[in-house]
């Protein structure tokens, strides 16, 4: 793969990531309704389970997405535009 191709490559990367980053976002959004939305409807003991796995994974993907995702995008941003500059000065 020539450095043109890793360079086309990183920044198709760069943008899918930054799409799946603001749908993660929105889906958070949209996972919070909906779970808000059952609590009238579902109070067994298997709910408390659900909640609990359900608040650690938000509080997974909220991290990310609150923290580790901005950085991940800025790296892959500033390497591509190294990169850019070394081929086209």
């Amino acid at each position: 793969m020539s450095l043109d191709e890793t360079h086309e490559a990183l920044t198709h990367f760069a943008r899918q990531l930054g799409q799946f980053d603001e749908r993660l976002r929105a889906n958070r959004a949209q996972l919070a309704e909906r779970h808000a939305a059952i609590d009238a409807l579902w109070r067994d003991s298997l709910r408390g389970q659900f909640d609990r796995e359900v608040e650690a994974l938000d509080t997974e993907l909220k991290h990310y997405a609150e923290t580790r995702s901005e950085r991940f995008e800025a790296f892959l941003n500033q390497k591509i535009a190294q990169l850019r500059d070394y081929l086209h000065g």
